[in-house]
């Protein structure tokens, strides 16, 4: 397999195996500021030694920090605090990148809160707006669309379950979680024939107020009727005391049975005990990885972590399994400050901000990607493991770690979750049989999977949909 070929006008180091988005071309031309494809012509930022590989970006002023954030930041990473360190980190927040899609835009922007939230006194955090909001229109009428569901198609007969719906607002008006107008998730059953049948009026809250544009996963309460039976469920949305929403309702067939399948699919690892901490089970996570490179990948494997931010997983695994190891976010200020981390301890882990829906990297390159406790954050999971799937090569693997087991209730939803919700980032827990459903859909079987209470750790393998069972 042919290499990237980078031509440097700078004594820059550049990532192996880089390709063009645009032309998927392997030759560039490159300097501290930025890489020129050799073939197209398109350019690519640099910042702080990390190239950004989205074809539309737009590079910013952002508003400096203060002397003291500063050292607060490099305190955070067991980085020297120098003049020379100073200057290089006040520096690099200087600027910001600016990228099309919301939801990327969001992510890209929560360094510096994560590194608060993991208990880090870093500068302080801007007020939000939490002024009154405007009179509400209750004229006009919302409209919405289910955009993925992962609603069974078999339920146990009046056993009440929770299953998550993807629902965007594509109307004019928020869609209100609380007070007058609220939006709640409606159950509707019905018989074959069209007729009414019996179950419990179940309502499901927003977690949220859902601006237009904006999307949410949402885990619905469903209680089925008691006899079993085909039955058809539709879902709906109610502005409560004001009128159905139907023109956006979800309907599909159920086999209502008096047994389902057990909640754990088979060969799974279910632990009775949740992990003492997060740390503890990303320690964990990263003696599992370096057991499946050593079992399932060559010496020195090609390793991409997704959503590794500034602190990498990858960077626990030494020397021995370097160089060709690769850490992509799209917090672009994290991986800056990530590759400062890696330069002053001699980590070999080249840092890189990119999409991971458009890796810029050839078909079948990695021997293996790894993902710790961000696949959630995708508002398809399914649809990135795919995109993901074709970038490994056969026999190559993809390492799912500590992401989180079970449904979230809207109506009870925790402080640090809610916030994380109203920040915009997209937040959502799924049961181990929705986690079976998405490695299906992306043509993935479980080669090994390990769920110690609420945390999901699997190894995933290409298995072609016309040779699955």
């Amino acid at each position: 397999m042919a290499t990237a070929s980078v031509r440097y006008a700078s004594a820059q180091s550049p990532i192996s195996g880089l390709r063009c988005i645009v032309c998927r071309a392997s030759e560039f031309v490159g300097t501290d500021e930025a890489l020129t494809c050799d073939v197209c012509g398109q350019e690519y930022p640099v910042l702080g030694g990390v190239p950004i590989m989205f074809e539309n970006v737009s590079v910013k002023q952002a508003n400096a920090i203060d002397d003291v954030t500063a050292r607060q930041l490099l305190a955070a990473f067991d980085l020297p605090v120098d003049p020379v360190s100073l200057l290089r980190i006040r520096s690099l927040m200087r600027k910001e990148v600016r990228f099309g899609g919301s939801l990327i835009q969001v992510e890209s922007q929560q360094f510096l809160h994560r590194v608060r939230s993991s208990g880090h006194e870093v500068g302080s955090e801007p007020e939000r707006d939490n002024g009154i909001p405007s009179a509400r229109d209750l004229a006009s009428i919302p409209a919405y669309r289910w955009t993925k569901s992962y609603m069974p198609c078999r339920m146990k007969a009046g056993h009440t379950i929770l299953a998550n719906m993807r629902l965007e607002n594509c109307g004019p008006v928020p869609l209100h979680r609380s007070g007058e107008g609220r939006v709640t998730v409606a159950v509707r059953w019905q018989h074959r024939d069209g007729s009414v049948a019996e179950a419990p009026d179940e309502r499901t809250p927003l977690p949220i107020d859902l601006q237009p544009g904006q999307a949410l996963t949402v885990a619905v309460r469903v209680i089925p009727p008691s006899r079993p039976g085909s039955y058809r469920l539709n879902l709906t949305l109610v502005q409560e005391q004001i009128r159905w929403l139907d023109a956006g309702a979800h309907t599909m067939t159920v086999s209502v049975l008096s047994e389902v399948p057990e909640p754990v699919p088979a060969g799974w690892v279910v632990m009775p005990k949740a992990p003492a901490s997060y740390d503890v089970d990303h320690d964990k996570g990263c003696v599992m990885l370096i057991d499946w490179l050593q079992r399932h990948a060559p010496t020195r494997p090609r390793v991409l972590e997704v959503g590794g931010n500034a602190v990498p997983m990858l960077s626990r695994l030494g020397t021995g399994f370097g160089p060709n190891l690769i850490n992509l976010d799209v917090d672009l200020l994290g991986l800056q400050v990530g590759r400062m981390v890696a330069r002053e301890r001699g980590t070999p882990v080249h840092h890189l901000c990119a999409d991971a829906f458009n890796l810029p990297f050839a078909l079948g390159y990695f021997d293996a990607i790894v993902i710790f406790a961000s696949l959630h954050h995708f508002a398809d999971p399914a649809a990135l493991l795919a995109s993901l799937r074709l970038k490994l090569r056969p026999g190559g693997f993809i390492g799912l770690f500590c992401e989180p087991v079970g449904h979230v209730w809207p109506g009870a939803v925790t402080p640090a979750f809610l916030e994380e919700l109203e920040r915009g980032i997209n937040e959502q827990s799924f049961s181990l049989q929705e986690y079976a459903l998405m490695f299906r859909q992306a043509e993935l079987a479980p080669a090994e999977v390990l769920v110690d209470l609420n945390s999901l750790k699997a190894r995933l393998i290409h298995e072609p949909a016309d040779e699955a069972p």
